[in-house]
């Protein structure tokens, strides 16, 4: 909180849209979609299914739960033999 002449003001950040909260982080859409479903905080409008995010609890929540868990380690190796097995050369 910031204080003006001895008066508290409380400042609540803009709440932005998935495409708004996706670009800020510079992420796609898909993936912020996919970072939602893991608890990533979001407010969804009553009546509709549109979704606004507080840029400040996202950071947060980004913080505190790293996704490197959920991804896989792939060697440079591992990497060739994969495309390989897909295309086939």
């Amino acid at each position: 909180m910031a204080k003006l002449d001895g008066t508290e003001l409380l400042i609540q950040p803009r709440l932005l849209d998935r495409r708004r909260m996706a670009l800020a982080l510079c992420l796609s859409e898909d993936t912020l979609d996919g970072l939602r479903k893991r608890g990533c905080p979001c407010v969804r409008v009553p009546g509709t299914s549109k979704l606004l995010f507080n840029p400040n609890r996202v950071v947060a929540w980004l913080e505190e739960h790293p996704d490197n868990q959920d991804r896989e380690t792939v060697t440079a190796q591992q990497a060739r033999e994969k495309a390989d097995a897909v295309f086939g050369t």
